[in-house]
């Protein structure tokens, strides 16, 4: 299977990224990060904290099936693209999914 970069979308998360302008380069196309990106239906924004801030109203079920949905699924989505990132990113997903 080919990749298509016309279809790849990219966002940036981080309070360094906030005010720059990442670009990704894959096979010879340009990604450019956006502020939100749509996955599945579902709108993805710099604004994934929010979750940490409901929590406290969730029960565990309910935080569970927020993990599943939208955290454990971006990961289980393509794990070849995270196969072949570096030791420090590899590090940085899984913090991620450790905080998750």
């Amino acid at each position: 299977m080919q990749a298509n970069p016309d279809k790849f979308q990219a966002i940036a998360l981080g309070k360094k990224s906030k005010d720059q302008h990442f670009t990704f380069n894959v096979n010879g196309s340009n990604i450019p990060c956006d502020d939100d990106v749509k996955l599945l239906g579902v709108t993805i924004d710099r604004q994934l904290n929010v979750l940490k801030r409901i929590g406290k109203h969730l029960c565990k079920l309910g935080k569970l099936n927020i993990y599943y949905s939208f955290i454990l699924s971006n990961f289980n989505y393509c794990p070849l693209t995270w196969h072949f990132c570096g030791e420090t990113h590899t590090k940085k997903i899984e913090k991620i999914q450790e905080r998750a």
